[in-house]
């Protein structure tokens, strides 16, 4: 579900595109407004996720060390830290392959399916 914001107002300055009719009176959306809206909206919710994930990393590596020792926590965390960073490391290479012979939506594409 997506959460769409729109301008409170109308462009300040005003121009003539070639659909524009005179005869019609009507008023073009301010597309900057919307669109700086809509980044400091993702933006606020990424910083939420983030801290999101931090409180939930920091939870489970507490119930890990309280249930198994630290030992046995370190032990599992390592080698899944490990893995995390080839997978990642592996796609971003191949977005770099593809982003050099291909398109960067390609590029994503091929990166997401790799990891």
């Amino acid at each position: 579900m997506s959460d769409h914001t729109t301008a409170p107002s109308a462009a300040a300055t005003t121009y003539r595109c070639e659909h524009c009719d005179d005869s019609v009176p009507h008023e073009h959306l301010d597309v900057a407004a919307i669109v700086s809206a809509a980044a400091r909206t993702a933006l606020v919710r990424a910083g939420w996720m983030l801290a999101l994930a931090l409180v939930l990393t920091v939870a489970a590596v507490a119930v890990a060390v309280a249930d198994a020792g630290l030992g046995a926590a370190l032990g599992a965390l390592v080698p899944v830290v490990v893995g995390w960073l080839l997978v990642t490391a592996a796609g971003l290479a191949v977005v770099g392959a593809v982003r050099a012979r291909s398109s960067d939506a390609r590029a994503l594409v091929a990166g997401g399916l790799t990891t």
